[in-house]
């Protein structure tokens, strides 16, 4: 293994424009910050320019295959690599990496600068270990990379298989979430199977069928209330007998700190159980997390036969309940929703309830089993990255 420094390993190491971009509906991608999400270049949400726009930040160098692009600031030290036949210019605070391709393997570098030993340079690029808000070209260009030749693509080639796998996960859990949006808005707002006729309620602010209910969501669940043990007691690392401690941005991207045990384990929270978030972004609905969940999170948990976890986990994700969320919720600067569960209430009949809960579990519990193969992907990817990069893994001829 060999150090090497970051300039050595590119061709050019490019700035992007330092402005804003005026921003249309659709045309040519922008890759921001929070698109470059463990590698990849995430297109859900995407931002985009015209053509004349994107000639003018791609003046000094155009975006191409195998190209890495990092993020200098908030966050510090992201990546992604761009695809094949992917058209696209950088937005601010981003940095394009064209790697030397006739020594070194895209892939691999792209995940030695997500190793430990790259990434804690970034996040110190002083000799006393400061925090920095900034990586500055200058020390984007001399990290230290540590470099085995031998073998680059059947390494790089070996994360990417874990990597695709993870993808595919995703894309299965997208597809299986929007499949169970539909079923329930089919069920519940449009009411395709009801022949019985409407009524408007203005409890439900909607039509519903004849002879059905009007529930509030705390007839419906329990919204049980989390844990608050204080920042002081937050750890960035886990210690023995710790739990996974889950903050309202930890549903979105998952980063959760560790905790001691709770006396009394308030805020508990099993995989296949539905999380709503009550303060700051509300609205934001989970599932897939094991450990003790904040004060700004509610768990929902069935208080009726007719309903389970995954009824409860879309009809939380219905445009319905999150809207009145929003729309209830107090503060100008930090929402709090919990004034809004008063203002939520459900069109209920037991029967329809029951055959949906028992139609939508199944998908439901398919969207747990794929976050929690995706966690035992990651859990190997990070065990086995720093053995491929310090060589103590070598792979057969």
């Amino acid at each position: 293994m060999e150090i090497k420094k970051l300039k050595d390993i590119c061709t050019a190491i490019i700035d992007c424009p330092h402005s804003t971009p005026e921003w249309k509906t659709e045309g040519i991608p922008v890759i921001r910050n929070y698109n470059l999400i463990n590698g990849n270049i995430d297109m859900k949400n995407l931002s985009f320019v015209d053509e004349e726009t994107y000639n003018s930040r791609v003046k000094r160098a155009k975006p191409e295959e195998g190209d890495i692009i990092i993020s200098r600031e908030a966050p510090m030290g992201v990546v992604g690599i761009v695809p094949s036949n992917f058209k696209c210019c950088l937005g601010q605070r981003l940095v394009l990496l064209k790697i030397n391709k006739e020594e070194y393997d895209p892939v691999y570098i792209l995940n030695v600068l997500m190793s430990n030993y790259v990434q804690t340079q970034i996040h110190r690029v002083d000799k006393t270990g400061s925090i920095v808000s900034n990586l500055n070209i200058p020390d984007l260009e001399n990290l230290d990379l540590p470099i085995i030749k031998e073998k680059q693509i059947e390494k790089g080639e070996l994360l990417k298989i874990i990597n695709d796998n993870i993808l595919l996960n995703n894309k299965i859990i997208d597809e299986l979430h929007k499949l169970g949006d539909q079923l329930y808005n089919y069920w519940f707002t449009q009411y395709g199977y009801n022949n019985n006729g409407v009524f408007f309620s203005k409890k439900c602010k909607r039509e519903i069928p004849n002879n059905w209910s009007e529930l509030n969501i705390t007839e419906l669940c329990e919204l049980k209330k989390g844990y608050e043990p204080g920042s002081n007691n937050y750890n960035e690392k886990e210690f023995e007998g710790s739990y996974e401690f889950y903050r309202v941005s930890d549903l979105d991207n998952k980063n959760p700190v560790f905790i001691s045990q709770p006396n009394s384990l308030i805020g508990k929270v099993d995989y296949d159980e539905v999380l709503i978030s009550f303060d700051g972004t509300v609205g934001r609905v989970a599932t897939g997390y094991r450990g003790i969940f904040s004060t700004g999170i509610k768990k929902a948990v069935p208080v009726k036969k007719s309903i389970n976890n995954g009824l409860l986990y879309f009809l939380f994700r219905s445009e319905y309940v999150r809207k009145t969320i929003e729309k209830y919720a107090s503060g100008s600067v930090i929402k709090h929703a919990s004034s809004s569960i008063p203002y939520i209430y459900v069109p209920y009949d037991e029967d329809s309830f029951t055959k949906f809960s028992m139609i939508i579990n199944p998908l439901f519990k398919q969207i747990v089993k794929c976050k929690e193969e995706n966690e035992k992907l990651y859990d190997y990817y990070t065990f086995i990255l720093p053995l491929l990069i310090n060589g103590q893994i070598k792979l057969e001829d």
